[in-house]
Parts: C-alpha cells; sequence; structure tokens
C-alpha cells in the first residue's frame, strides 16, 4: 500500500469532515503498524495521503483523529498499491 484516497460526504453538510488522521496498516490480523498520518483541509474536496509502501501489508486502517463538528463520514476510501 502506498496511497489512500478519502471522499468526504457530499451534501455540504458541515459535519464530518476529516481533519485530522492516522493510517496503520498489517500484513496478517493482529497487528497494525502506524504507516502514516496527516491533516487536510476540512472543506468538501477528494484528500489522499501517500506513504512509504508497507510490505506484505493486505489491511489498512484509516483512524479519524479529529473531524467537523467532532465526527467522521465518508462516501469514498480507495487504498491504492502503486
Amino acid at each position: 500500500m502506498k496511497r489512500l484516497g478519502y471522499e468526504t460526504r457530499t451534501d455540504f453538510t458541515p459535519d464530518g469532515v476529516i481533519t485530522e488522521c492516522r493510517i496503520y496498516a498489517r500484513p496478517d490480523g493482529k497487528q497494525f503498524t502506524l504507516a502514516a498520518s496527516g491533516i487536510w483541509e476540512a472543506d468538501y474536496s477528494r484528500k489522499t495521503l501517500v506513504f512509504p509502501a508497507v510490505p506484505g501489508a493486505r489491511y489498512v486502517r484509516l483512524e479519524a483523529v479529529d473531524g467537523t463538528g467532532g465526527c467522521a463520514a465518508s462516501v469514498d476510501i480507495q487504498v491504492c498499491y502503486e
């Protein structure tokens, strides 16, 4: 895994836009490793976080550390391997 794309809800409700996040990855079902963290603008544009490849990773976790209105929402999450 090398990149994660995130798109928030598109109804322009002010709550739920992720503004700070952490990405974790793992090759098995046991131990997640922090792969990246980022801060995004509180707007409705598509967000991308590029991070170093995690060898053998098959699972990914997006953790919303902060979001508008104290919550997080998404309509699309894309994980790219190249």
